[in-house]
């Protein structure tokens, strides 16, 4: 008998705080603030985190945050188990 066993995965967007430089490069660990199933719940969420840059387009920052971290929608595949 085989012990090979099957992994199953579920996909899931992550709405992220990351902290960035002072020139937009990574800087630290990235925190998961909430995740969807869905690429479009994701977005549909994000104003509930944060908001739009006023000079920089598709720039979110985080309620509360300041301009040294963005609000990133990231994929994640997770292991169910």
């Amino acid at each position: 008998m085989s012990s090979f066993k099957y992994k199953t995965y579920r996909c899931e967007w992550q709405i992220v705080n990351q902290p960035v430089g002072q020139y937009g490069e990574d800087h630290g660990e990235a925190t998961v603030l909430w995740s969807w199933p869905t690429y479009e719940q994701a977005l549909a969420d994000r104003p509930n985190f944060g908001y739009e840059h006023q000079y920089v387009k598709d720039r979110w920052i985080p309620t509360g945050g300041n301009d040294y971290a963005v609000l990133e929608i990231r994929y994640k595949e997770v292991m169910v188990e």
